[in-house]
C-alpha cells in the first residue's frame, strides 16, 4: 500500500495549525513533533479547504488525543471518518486551545 506524507505545522504562538490535504486516502497515524510542549490534540476538518469544523464523535465528545514528544498516534474510527477531507491539527481543545512556544512540525501518513 503506498503512504503519502503531509507536514502540517502549528506556528510559535499559535494553536491550530495549517491545513493538509488528506483526501487521497485513509488516515494512517501522526508522528508528534520532538519539540511538543504537552498538550492534547484535536482536529478540524473540511471538505473544500474553506469552511473548517471541530472534529466531533457522534456522542458529541470532541475527538481529542493525549499526546507525547516524538511519538506516533494510531488515528482512531472517530477520525479515519473525515476521508476525503482537509485536516487542520490543534494543541488543545476547541474550548482550551494551548499555545505553543515554538514552530511544532507533524508528520501524518495517509495510505491509498
Amino acid at each position: 500500500m503506498p503512504t503519502t506524507l503531509f507536514k502540517p505545522k502549528i506556528l510559535a504562538g499559535q494553536s491550530l495549525s495549517n491545513a493538509v490535504d488528506c483526501s487521497g486516502g485513509d488516515l494512517m497515524y501522526m508522528v508528534m513533533p520532538a519539540n511538543w510542549h504537552s498538550a492534547n490534540i484535536s482536529f478540524q476538518a473540511s471538505p473544500d479547504n474553506s469552511v473548517f469544523g471541530d472534529i466531533h464523535e457522534s456522542n458529541g465528545m470532541e475527538v481529542m488525543y493525549p499526546c507525547l514528544a516524538g511519538t506516533c498516534v494510531q488515528f482512531s474510527p472517530g477520525l479515519t471518518a473525515v476521508k476525503g477531507s482537509w485536516i487542520k491539527i490543534r494543541s488543545g481543545s476547541r474550548d482550551h486551545p494551548v499555545v505553543q512556544d515554538a514552530d511544532c512540525e507533524f508528520i501524518i501518513v495517509v495510505g491509498s
